[in-house]
């Protein structure tokens, strides 16, 4: 495992707008998976929560993104939104 983080841009499912996190401790099959499925934060989180692979939201969150998605973010990073 690597312990140096690695920045991971992840989309919402069917949208432009992507997610920045921060993830620490991944293997090299974790990466690759990771990259094939980077088209979808919510599985991007799923599986790293699953897998026990530490990652943070990355800060500034995109403008661009819409209240559902804030939303979500908020649902999936409660601790990086709460401020």
């Amino acid at each position: 495992m690597d312990s140096i983080p690695v920045i991971l841009n992840a989309r919402f499912r069917d949208a432009p707008q992507t997610v920045r996190m921060l993830c620490y401790g991944r293997s090299a099959f974790d990466h690759a998976w990771l990259q094939r499925r980077c088209d979808d934060v919510e599985v991007c989180v799923a599986y790293m929560h699953e897998h026990a692979v530490p990652y943070v939201l990355v800060q500034p969150v995109d403008p661009a993104l819409t209240p559902r998605q804030r939303d979500r973010l908020a649902e999936l990073f409660p601790a990086a939104l709460a401020a």
